[in-house]
């Protein structure tokens, strides 16, 4: 069987929201905006605006540009969610998830097109396969 590279971008439109511990949508992170904010501002080429807007390029190893853009949204003492949109490498995903508490903190996916809620693993799948737009 011959088996070519999965995923090289993983192409999306998700919120991506805190979960609990058997994988359901809870209201709040475990950091603040102005936490997330932060922490997501420390990656290279990452700019956040002070009203939550973000956007993130780079290129990937074989030279194709990515881009996210995507909202931070306030929940008063925490983090709500965050809507993300673009495409990214799969290690760049993990790096921005990590900005925001990932893997300690458990996520889950929406995709606001259909209202399904995925786990990361059906996520990754998902984004995996997305055709590029």
């Amino acid at each position: 069987m011959h088996c070519e590279n999965f995923a090289t971008m993983y192409r999306f439109h998700v919120i991506v929201q805190a979960a609990d511990a058997e994988g359901r949508p809870v209201s709040f992170w475990e950091l603040s905006f102005e936490q997330a904010a932060q922490r997501l501002s420390r990656l290279p080429r990452m700019d956040v605006e002070p009203d939550g807007a973000l956007l993130w390029a780079g290129t990937d190893e074989s030279g194709e540009r990515w881009q996210v853009e995507g909202t931070l949204m306030d929940g008063g003492a925490a983090l709500a969610y965050v809507e993300l949109k673009g495409s990214c490498p799969p290690a760049a995903w993990d790096e921005l998830l990590r900005a925001l508490g990932w893997p300690g903190q458990r996520l889950v996916y929406q995709l606001p097109q259909d209202g399904r809620w995925l786990s990361e693993n059906q996520f990754r799948a998902h984004a995996a396969r997305a055709p590029a737009t």
